[in-house]
């Protein structure tokens, strides 16, 4: 291998190595915020539609009355993962294990006063999967260790070539 393939070969897993890094370890963030009055004895959902895999988190906070409400959680089957009464802040995370909408439920029970409610939530998405950027990672590592091993053993062959040659000792 000549000396600018090893050079090119080590640069270029060097750089896949921190781009494949780069997104197995800051995966796209899609975040959105809602903030709804909710009458007494009233009731407001919304929804979230992540893939299988991705991670949701985020927080309810709620003002007015005497500060809560009831705070639910529902998978595509209609499944509650999370039911929660809620005074003043909640903060909640999850991971999905199905593919759909997920409805975040908010019931204010108090029968005198409405509330303010804010809902922010965030999805973590890997669009491509953590198992590609890992297999990225490892395609920059050969491609980092092909270009070393050519580099240095261009430099081996430079050295055995240019070592003087064993002169047997003269006869006696």
């Amino acid at each position: 291998m000549k000396r600018n393939e090893a050079i090119a070969l080590t640069i270029v897993g060097i750089a896949v190595i921190v781009l494949g890094l780069f997104f197995c370890l800051n995966p796209f963030r899609i975040s959105y915020t809602r903030t709804v009055n909710i009458d007494p004895l009233g009731e407001w959902s919304a929804d979230s539609g992540p893939s299988r895999g991705e991670r949701v988190e985020g927080y309810l906070t709620v003002t007015g009355g005497d500060e809560e409400v009831w705070f639910t959680i529902e998978d595509p089957n209609g499944l509650v993962i999370d039911y929660l009464g809620v005074i003043r802040r909640i903060d909640f995370a999850f991971t999905a294990e199905y593919t759909g909408q997920y409805w975040f439920r908010v019931s204010n029970a108090q029968q005198d006063a409405a509330k303010t409610v804010s809902l922010t939530r965030q999805r973590i998405v890997r669009e491509l999967g953590l198992e590609f950027w890992l297999l990225v990672v490892g395609a920059g590592a050969f491609s980092l260790g092909l270009g070393l091993i050519g580099h240095f053993s261009e430099q081996l062959i430079q050295k055995r070539q240019t070592r003087k040659p064993d002169i047997p000792p003269p006869p006696l």
